[in-house]
């Protein structure tokens, strides 16, 4: 995997990070607090920066588009 992608391993890993996150964020009702600790970042600022810098959202915009998303469309489907 890092011959192909040309990343290091600490590459990979940082990549990762934000990704688990944003799943955490958009499956679990956990704190961000909680999220960003679970992921292994613990400096709440930089996981702030690198969770803008892979999304270009910040993670509370991430779990409030997710809610409005499944609002949405629980709301479709009872008036179906």
């Amino acid at each position: 995997m890092i011959k192909k992608s040309g990343d290091t391993f600490t590459g990979l890993v940082t990549k990762k990070r934000p990704m688990k996150a944003k799943l955490l964020l958009q499956t679990t009702e956990l704190p961000i607090s909680s999220i960003h600790q679970m992921v292994g970042i613990l400096n709440k600022t930089f996981f702030y920066k690198k969770f803008k810098e892979e999304y270009g959202q910040l993670p509370s915009d991430v779990r409030t588009s997710n809610t409005t998303h499944w609002v949405c469309l629980l709301l479709s489907i009872n008036t179906i």
